[in-house]
C-alpha cells in the first residue's frame, strides 16, 4: 500500500509489472489489506496518522463495479476493538479473517 492506495500489479511479458490503483483510501496508515478468492478485497483497521494516536475498528470491502470496473467502498461490520499495526491470518477455507495484536 502506498500510504493511501490499494494497488494491484500485473506481470507483463517483458518481466515488468503494470501497476493499477484499485482504490484510494485517503490519508490512512497501518491498515491491513486482505485479498480473498473471488476478487474480494478487504481493508481493516488503521490510523489517520503514522504515530497511531487514534485507531479505527473499520472493516471495508472494496467491491468492483461491473459497469465502471472501479472499486467501491462498502463498510461492513466493524471489529469489536480499534486496531493498527496488527497481524492477520485467513482461515484455510477463506471463510474467516483473524486479527491479532495492534
Amino acid at each position: 500500500m502506498n500510504g493511501s492506495q490499494v494497488q494491484s500489479f500485473e506481470p507483463q511479458t517483458d518481466k515488468s509489472f503494470k501497476r493499477t490503483v484499485e482504490f484510494d483510501i485517503g490519508a490512512w496508515y497501518h491498515a491491513r489489506v486482505i485479498n480473498l478468492p473471488g476478487d474480494r478485497v478487504f481493508v481493516i483497521g488503521g490510523s489517520p496518522d503514522q504515530q497511531c494516536s487514534s485507531t479505527s475498528n473499520s472493516v471495508m470491502e472494496l467491491t468492483k463495479n461491473p459497469i465502471t470496473g472501479q472499486r467501491e467502498r462498502t463498510d461492513i461490520t466493524p471489529m469489536h476493538q480499534a486496531r493498527a499495526k496488527f497481524g492477520v491470518a485467513v482461515y484455510p477455507k477463506f471463510s474467516q479473517i483473524f486479527v491479532a495484536g495492534g
